[in-house]
């Protein structure tokens, strides 16, 4: 087993070496005498650095080994060593035992190996759930009484509404001082936290719900704001999930609330809750729709919401394919036919539905012709020649790149370890330096700062360097690995299940530019896969594969 001992000592008069190497012997005996392996045969030290955060280095390096697998146990000689706050501890805690590493202090005799140290993890546990549910509580009392006394609740500012706060980061952006960004924003939005009228956007507002209650439909309503070239506060085409979310906003109806979401106590996240659970209450701010026409909303989106699909068709393409108009995802589905009793399968450019013709055309390709030249390519990939050049090119050219830079590597580490030698002896000196009171206090901390940040700009140039060579070497196996499994497909793809193709398809494939001529009934397809081609800087991660145009077959009416 091996374990990460971490010694620590808070001031610069503590650097004395005997603080710091009592920890360490007595972190090695204990070592020796449960047969455990000292990670790298030194501990991770924090030099004249406080625990009042984990912001050290020594401790984020320990951190970045147990999360790569490399320690199974942490010992320490007393646990003021590595924090000193309950919370930082319990946190620490929660991440030991999610990467199954193991904490043993000597001072309190705490060893999580053992049925004591389990159970001061679960008492640390217990109260950090007490302490999540009381936070909770509290910010849920604070929330209840703002909405209560009919202000707002914090969160996203709705469309057509502006805050102080809001206020006065606009004007910043615009070049404005402080004091003047502050002073301007006073006239608009007085008070702190509460929501101010915006006219152009509340007309805006107005108009969705006008146009929601003629129209009847999401789909339309936003395919018309696209079309008028009405845009987004963010200056983007509209969505129906923008819409939705505007006409079904309680604020605009002159009220505040909250509890639309709530927080897991077990894993916190957050959760949404039933529209009537949610607390709502006659708000101070200025309401920009009257409330007979918020309720009329209401009951025609509960009256036209759709039901997900029940159509039980298996879509490969789902999520890879994107319009060759637009570049916008393009999703499957079956069109029913009554009157010759059959069905039809597409798959169709999103944005041309959801945002209208104003942002795309559209596309509609016959869905069986393309998931067949889709697999009939990457099936082919095996046998095909181009293809198969192309991976003894990129292999060539890895290796080719890594020879130069393997070398420049060694002769630059070798240097670096030099450097960080002489360095550390100078450390030494500084310390004997101010032992034998040579040097005064102010002193030894400016040279020791300085040598100190020297060192570690050092080691992170050595840890960078050692991070490139290993990209390299995995850079050729990972390209390996992208091309065998390519030119294996052919003998698996029968076997795998509808979902498994799906899933195989995903590791392979980016993504599917499709391009297809109606009337001539021709595809251009450019699919991306997942292959490095490059080492320099401007590496692009994908290999295109282009299938050329040729003639589809028939879209005739198939069984789904």
């Amino acid at each position: 087993m091996k374990a990460g001992a971490y010694v620590r000592v808070s001031t610069t008069q503590q650097i004395d070496r005997d603080s710091l190497r009592t920890q360490e012997e007595r972190l090695r005996q204990y070592c020796k005498a449960q047969g455990f392996e000292l990670y790298k045969n030194k501990p991770y030290k924090d030099e004249g650095i406080s625990a009042k955060d984990t912001k050290r280095p020594a401790f984020e390096e320990l951190m970045n080994d147990i999360e790569a697998g490399r320690i199974q146990v942490v010992i320490v000689t007393r646990l003021d060593r590595i924090t000193r706050s309950l919370k930082d501890l319990i946190e620490l805690m929660e991440k030991l035992q999610r990467h199954n590493v193991k904490l043993v202090s000597l001072t309190e005799s705490i060893d999580t190996t053992g049925p004591m140290g389990r159970f001061i993890i679960n008492l640390l546990g217990s109260i950090a759930q007490l302490e999540r549910e009381i936070d909770s509580e509290r910010v849920s009392a604070d929330m209840h009484h703002r909405a209560l006394a009919g202000k707002w609740t914090g969160g996203v500012v709705p469309l057509g509404y502006v805050t102080k706060g809001k206020l006065v980061r606009k004007l910043l952006e615009k070049g404005l001082s402080e004091d003047e960004a502050l002073k301007e924003a006073n006239k608009i939005a007085p008070e702190k936290g509460r929501l101010y009228l915006v006219k152009k956007d509340a007309e805006l507002v107005e108009k969705i719900y006008g146009l929601y209650l003629e129209c009847k439909s999401l789909r339309r309503v936003t395919h018309e704001l696209n079309k008028r070239e009405i845009k987004t506060p963010e200056g983007l085409s509209w969505a129906a999930t923008s819409i939705r979310r505007i006409l079904t906003n309680p604020t605009y109806s002159g009220k505040v609330w909250y509890g639309k979401r709530k927080t897991d106590l077990g894993t916190g996240k957050l959760k949404n809750v039933e529209p009537r659970l949610w607390k709502i209450f006659k708000g101070e701010h200025e309401g920009i729709i009257p409330e007979d026409m918020f309720e009329r909303v209401q009951a025609l989106l509960k009256q036209k919401y759709m039901k997900p699909s029940k159509a039980k068709k298996s879509y490969l393409l789902a999520g890879l394919a994107r319009c060759g108009h637009c570049k916008g995802g393009m999703f499957g589905y079956l069109y029913f036919k009554k009157t010759y009793d059959k069905k039809y399968f597409y798959y169709r450019c999103q944005n041309s539905i959801q945002k209208g013709r104003s942002v795309c055309k559209g596309l509609v390709v016959p869905g069986y012709v393309l998931e067949e030249q889709v697999m009939r390519t990457l099936l082919e990939l095996s046998k095909n020649e181009k293809f198969l050049n192309d991976k003894q090119k990129m292999l060539k050219e890895i290796r080719q790149q890594s020879k130069p830079v393997k070398s420049d590597f060694d002769d630059e580490k070798k240097r670096l370890v030099q450097e960080e030698k002489r360095l550390v002896e100078v450390r030494n000196t500084l310390l004997e330096k101010l032992e034998n009171k040579v040097i005064d206090d102010t002193t030894f901390v400016e040279r020791f700062d300085e040598n100190k940040k020297r060192i570690d700009s050092i080691r992170d140039r050595m840890a960078e360097l050692a991070s490139q060579g290993e990209e390299i070497n995995l850079q050729e196996i990972a390209l390996q690995t992208s091309f065998e499994d390519l030119c294996n497909l052919p003998q698996m793809w029968k076997n795998l299940t509808d979902e498994e193709k799906q899933e195989k398809l995903r590791t392979l494939v980016n993504q599917i530019i499709v391009n297809y001529d109606r009337k001539l009934r021709k595809f251009h397809l450019e699919v991306q896969l997942f292959l490095d081609s490059d080492l320099s800087k401007k590496r692009d991660r994908f290999h295109f594969v282009v299938i050329p145009s040729r003639r589809g077959r028939d879209s005739s009416p198939q069984p789904a």
